[in-house]
């Protein structure tokens, strides 16, 4: 399965270590381009998510929304 992530479920879960839930559960799990910019924002931002990073196995999709980013990666 694919799912396309939001930044909160991102932030949260790595603030958590428990970011690998979603791989676990969905498998391949994407984010549209303003997803990482939010998620590299606020971790610069935010005390309580300095230091926090994108996990390796997050894909990066073109388009700037979740919609955008699904249609692209064609018919499953």
């Amino acid at each position: 399965m694919v799912v396309v992530a939001d930044t909160s479920v991102l932030l949260n879960l790595c603030r958590v270590q428990l970011e690998d839930l979603l791989p676990f559960l969905f498998g391949e799990v994407w984010i549209p381009p303003m997803v990482e910019h939010e998620f590299n924002r606020l971790s610069r931002m935010h005390s309580r998510f300095t230091g926090l990073q994108l996990p390796p196995w997050v894909k990066q999709g073109a388009g700037s929304s979740g919609s955008e980013c699904l249609s692209r990666l064609g018919p499953r």
